[in-house]
């Protein structure tokens, strides 16, 4: 596989207050403009020809905005349906407490793709892993990605040909860079 490089959309204000936001959107904050600007500025320091780069981003307003800023510099970015969020169905809006108080079954769950998958009208992990698996067929040379947390995992789990158990345990944090090359990763951090 060639290299990609991931990244995930700065903070929004839906992030702050742990509100759910699959396929609904939240303006980025303050602190999400900077790391957007911040990771533009580490992809920088990465290489400086990105010719034969393909730069994709979720068509959701904050993964499309972080990819506006921190790759206005390397190159046109192409929206890519595929590397939405995951669809989270009736806890879209509600904070971990609401949906704790609705669901209160799911409070116990320990497991983020558990916890995720029993989101009600959801998003299935196995239509997940498809879109996953889709986008990394449908690349032809090295790519940068801008997505999300939840989707980042299976994309990162699919390029790194991992089972879902191992998934559970990666990370899904903002302002790093996770680096794809030869059946590796490599988190680059601001």
């Amino acid at each position: 596989m060639t290299e990609l490089l991931i990244l995930r959309h700065g903070e929004t204000f839906w992030n702050r207050e742990r509100r759910m936001q699959g396929w609904r959107d939240s303006a980025l904050t303050p602190a999400g403009r900077a790391q957007a600007l911040a990771t533009g500025r580490l992809l920088r320091t990465i290489r400086e020809d990105w010719h034969g780069w393909r730069f994709l981003s979720s068509p959701l307003g904050r993964a499309l905005n972080t990819a506006e800023m921190a790759l206005a510099s390397l190159g046109p970015v192409e929206v890519e349906p595929d590397l939405r969020e995951i669809g989270m169905g009736e806890w879209e809006g509600l904070t971990l407490d609401e949906i704790a108080h609705r669901w209160p079954a799911c409070a116990t769950l320990s497991d983020p793709l558990a916890w995720y998958a029993a989101a009600p009208g959801g998003e299935s992990l196995d239509d997940l892993r498809a879109r996953a698996e889709a986008v990394l067929a449908r690349l032809d040379g090295p790519a940068v990605l801008v997505t999300h947390g939840f989707f980042s995992r299976y994309l990162r789990g699919a390029a790194l040909g991992l089972a879902e158990e191992e998934m559970s345990e990666l990370e899904d944090r903002q302002g790093v860079v996770w680096r794809i090359q030869a059946g590796r990763m490599e988190t680059l951090t601001t």
